[in-house]
């Protein structure tokens, strides 16, 4: 975190930290393909499952497509074929549900998206407003390093940042609407990721045991990152794999580690740098003694 920023809108998030009752954290939509035949009947299972919730089975079904895919809708929750594999979407509370499916299955994640929403003691209908026009901001953006984009609207104002088409956008929106009747209440700080980084945060969210507290971590960072503060008390920027999270990406992975790591690594240590190795990679390592007629030179 960049706890360190004296920027306006920097110093505007940290103000807002007294106004905040109270926040919580989330996923709010996921999207991931199927990566076998098995992925697929799991998908259809699941969709059907859904569509017996009380909440969802009062909306009509309707067709459904995306890339290629073709299939069926039911408010926020949708499902696709495209030859052997299925693609699997939902938005809002069920977007949980896709993580734990995929506990058991493996798929590719190809959007993800993570949310904060902060209730204000006092409302503010301007945070939108205000942060696009905070004064290191507009700087950024004569600069070329940032995109933003305001929209005022009778529901709320939004301030967005990144395009639609970025791998990561994000957005800060009036979501009082959706909770209360007085708009500037409720605020969300919410971040889209796509394809390659959507897997690699879906890989982690399968497996992290406080699920609500990376999402939190994961958006305060992102706006961070671009001089916004979320006016909550800041925690640690969680930690992302950098390399491919999905079958194929790991099998070359292993490989990349097999042919191109181990002989350098087996190299360092026979030279009697073993100690500084761990150090570098931040772990101990167990590969015996090695010598120059075991290494074949």
């Amino acid at each position: 975190m960049k706890q360190g920023k004296t920027s306006n809108s920097w110093m505007e998030g940290l103000a807002l930290r007294g106004n905040v009752l109270e926040f919580s954290a989330s996923i709010d939509a996921v999207t991931m393909v199927s990566q076998d035949q098995k992925g697929v009947l799991a998908f259809y299972n699941e969709y059907e499952t859904w569509t017996t919730f009380e909440e969802v089975r009062v909306h009509r079904e309707r067709p459904w497509g995306m890339h290629g895919y073709r299939g069926k809708q039911r408010r926020s929750i949708r499902v696709g074929l495209k030859e052997d594999r299925a693609i699997l979407s939902a938005t809002g509370p069920h977007s949980h549900r896709l993580v734990s499916l995929a506990k058991a299955l493996p798929v590719k994640f190809t959007r993800i998206d993570l949310q904060i929403t902060t209730v204000m003691d006092s409302p503010i209908q301007n945070l939108a407003k205000s942060t696009l026009h905070s004064g290191n901001l507009q700087s950024e953006i004569e600069r070329g390093k940032l995109w933003l984009s305001y929209v005022n609207s009778p529901d709320g104002d939004t301030l967005y940042i990144n395009k639609r088409t970025s791998p990561t956008f994000g957005r800060i929106y009036d979501k009082s609407r959706d909770f209360s009747e007085v708009r500037g209440k409720i605020w969300r700080y919410e971040t889209e990721v796509k394809e390659e980084l959507a897997d690699r945060i879906g890989q982690v969210l399968v497996n992290v045991e406080k699920l609500n507290e990376f999402c939190a971590d994961y958006v305060a960072s992102w706006f961070a990152d671009r001089e916004i503060c979320v006016p909550i008390e800041p925690r640690s920027k969680p930690s992302i794999p950098k390399v491919p999270t999905n079958p194929a990406g790991i099998d070359q992975t292993l490989s990349w580690l097999s042919k191109q790591v181990r002989p350098s690594l087996e190299w360092l240590i026979s030279i009697g740098l073993k100690p500084k190795v761990e150090e570098a990679l931040g772990f101990q390592l167990d590969f015996g003694d090695f010598t120059e007629k075991e290494l074949d030179f």
